[in-house]
């Protein structure tokens, strides 16, 4: 299975990056989409668009903090739900998603979707794809970013590959598991 870390803010809707003083120029805080525009979770129909012919991907939230419920994340990502296995552990980002995917054996390949960078420390450059905090996995060069990763030159199609099938029945098996447990 592939796996798609993603921040929700400026990824799955607008926010605006605050650069206060003494961050050296990082972006150190996300102003909420309220003072964007847009509304909550817009870009999800999109990113479910670009994820349709792939079974094989799911995605993990991934945030150095979190106060929401599994249930509350599910309901958020809509269609992307049934893709959803849960939340990386509490900490550090790039931390974060090492400890969740040294955990989880069957990942083959991952991305990253965030807005700065700042609070990742720097995994490699084909692993994370910066989205623009206003216009998120809408934006044409993040799409393009992802469907690079999705369609790999010299890979066979999804449906014709069975290594993805297999990954497809994988992915439908434990996204079940984990969002039944999480919901229970």
């Amino acid at each position: 299975m592939r796996v798609i870390f993603l921040n929700f803010d400026g990824c799955l809707h607008p926010c605006r990056l605050s650069y206060p003083a003494g961050t050296g120029g990082q972006a150190a805080l996300l102003v909420p989409k309220a003072s964007c525009g847009g509304t909550w979770f817009e870009w999800v129909p999109a990113l479910n668009r670009l994820l349709a012919p792939y079974p094989d991907v799911c995605v993990v939230y991934s945030a150095s903090r979190y106060r929401h419920t599994h249930r509350e994340i599910a309901n958020w990502l809509g269609a992307l739900s049934t893709r959803y296995l849960g939340v990386t552990p509490a900490g550090p980002r790039y931390e974060s998603i090492r400890s969740w995917l040294s955990e989880e054996g069957d990942v083959l390949s991952y991305r990253i979707l965030d807005t700065a960078g700042g609070d990742l420390l720097r995994p490699s450059t084909h692993e994370l794809i910066v989205c623009p905090p206003r216009t998120g996995v809408s934006a044409p060069a993040v799409q393009a970013e992802l469907l690079e990763w999705l369609q790999p030159r010299g890979v066979l199609a999804p449906e014709q590959s069975s290594t993805r099938r297999r990954g497809s029945e994988l992915l439908r098996s434990k996204s079940s598991l984990r969002l039944r447990k999480a919901l229970s």
